[in-house]
């Protein structure tokens, strides 16, 4: 069963994609190398979040659909729980309140990109079971936060954890932070600096794409700089020094290009990095390879709610005929 909502849902999208009807695939090796234990062919998955009960749910690139799935029961298969009527793709998600995250939208195509005013913000409600007797399913009810007018598109979101009814967004075209009250739909810049815009380094004319809190700073990655970042922030999210380098990734002449990320507890940061790796970075900015070439395009990382395990997701690739993946290491 699944929610549906017409025109909502981010394009994430720093590269083109177009989805196919094929069957989902799903595999689980016994070893403990990152193993693939999802894949949906002809579909990019594009962002993830871990519920409560250890579900993920996964924004897709090609229909819109948020699909979730079990990633602890043998053989589970993956189910679209919402999906969002003339948007091609599904992006940015962060959990609001227990069980209820907002997702950020807007109309794209690869021919125009982003449709200006297109951008749409909703609040997924997963708290009640809809389903009936499919007790492994949680479809949820969906609302507008916001629709329409100057703000994004917005890529990947963060909570304020001072504040749980304001989000960050972040503008990856126009390489800025902004600030949405998910109660009232208001919406500010509140970030602005030369290290989260797109350039003049790397292949993507993406900036500032992957957003998370650590302590007083918000940590970034600017795609087309190849970097990772931090800015101090107040409890509003309001920049309060200039951003810092923390970490760059590839040569001057590199393909590379980070895309989204997430921190553990002690503050190291995972690092997705197209186009099949994976960093764990340090406090200190120190790197190591924590996966490299078993993820083909990775998009983005979570931690399972015990932070022993990390789930990375990728857009795969249609030439190769490697369709979006959910790939588990132990850690």
């Amino acid at each position: 069963m699944r929610a549906s909502l017409s025109a909502v849902v981010l394009v994430a999208g720093v590269f083109s994609f177009h989805a196919s009807a094929n069957p989902i695939q799903t595999t689980r090796p016994s070893d403990r190398q990152p193993r693939e234990i999802l894949q949906l062919p002809g579909i990019w998955i594009e962002n993830i979040a871990v519920r409560s009960n250890g579900d993920l749910l996964l924004t897709t690139i090609g229909k819109g659909d948020i699909y979730s799935f079990n990633p602890s029961r043998p053989n589970a298969k993956p189910e679209i729980v919402a999906d969002f009527d003339q948007i091609s793709a599904a992006a940015g998600i962060t959990e609001i309140s227990k069980d209820v995250f907002a997702i950020t939208g807007a109309e794209y195509s690869p021919d125009i990109g982003f449709t200006p005013g297109s951008i749409q913000m909703i609040r997924a409600d997963f708290r009640k079971d809809r389903c009936g007797a499919h007790k492994n399913t949680t479809a949820p009810t969906v609302d507008f936060i916001l629709r329409g007018g100057d703000v994004g598109p917005l890529n990947g979101l963060v909570t304020l954890p001072w504040h749980p009814n304001l989000v960050l967004g972040a503008d990856s075209t126009k390489g800025l932070v902004w600030r949405v009250d998910t109660t009232s739909g208001e919406a500010a810049v509140v970030v602005e600096d030369e290290l989260l815009t797109p350039g003049p380094v790397g292949p993507y004319d993406f900036g500032v794409n992957g957003l998370k809190i650590f302590g007083d700073h918000l940590y970034f990655t600017c795609t087309k700089r190849r970097a990772l970042g931090r800015v101090k922030i107040d409890a509003f999210g309001n920049k309060v020094e200039p951003a810092e380098l923390i970490a760059q990734f590839g040569d001057a002449d590199s393909s590379a290009a980070t895309d989204d990320f997430v921190m553990d507890k002690k503050g190291n940061a995972f690092v997705t990095v197209r186009p099949n790796l994976l960093y764990k970075v340090s406090p200190k900015g120190e790197k190591t390879v924590v996966m490299n070439g078993t993820i083909v395009a990775p998009a983005s990382v979570a931690l399972s709610r015990n932070q022993k395990k990390l789930f990375v997701v990728t857009a795969g690739d249609e030439a190769s005929s490697v369709g979006g993946q959910v790939v588990e290491l132990d850690i």
